[in-house]
C-alpha cells in the first residue's frame, strides 16, 4: 500500500491555486467559474487509439486540452488509461518517452474518427 509520507509527501491538497492556474487531481471538465483559473488535472490518464489504413491500431498516452483545462497523461508504467473521444474542441499531444508531439493537426487533416 502506498504511504505518501514514505516518499516525503506530508499532506495532499484538494486543489492548489497558483494564478492563472488551478491544479487538481480529479477534475470534472467544467470551468472554474468562481475564479476563472485554467485547470490542470490528472486522474483520467487519457489515451488515444489511432487506427491505420490497414486496420491496425496503436494506443498512446496523450495530453488533452480544452479552452478551460489540460488533462495530463499517466506518467507511470503501472497505471492504466482512459481512451478519449476526439472532438472539435479538444487539442491533443502524444506523450512519448523522447518528447511530446502535436497530433491534433494530423487528426483534423485526416478527418479522423477515433475508437470510442
Amino acid at each position: 500500500r502506498f504511504r505518501p509520507y514514505e516518499v516525503g509527501i506530508e499532506r495532499c491538497e484538494k486543489e492548489i491555486i497558483e494564478p492563472p492556474f488551478r491544479f487538481v487531481h480529479n477534475q470534472p471538465l467544467d470551468h472554474d467559474a468562481e475564479t476563472m483559473h485554467f485547470t490542470i488535472a490528472g486522474h483520467i490518464h487519457p489515451t488515444i487509439t489511432i487506427k491505420g489504413p490497414s486496420g491496425d491500431r496503436i494506443t498512446c498516452r496523450c495530453f488533452v486540452a480544452t479552452d478551460i483545462a489540460l488533462i495530463l497523461p499517466a506518467f507511470g508504467s503501472f497505471t492504466g488509461g482512459h481512451n478519449i473521444k476526439v472532438s472539435h474542441t479538444t487539442r491533443l499531444w502524444l506523450a512519448q518517452p523522447d518528447g511530446v508531439a502535436a497530433i491534433t493537426p494530423a487528426l483534423a487533416k485526416a478527418n479522423y474518427n477515433t475508437k470510442g
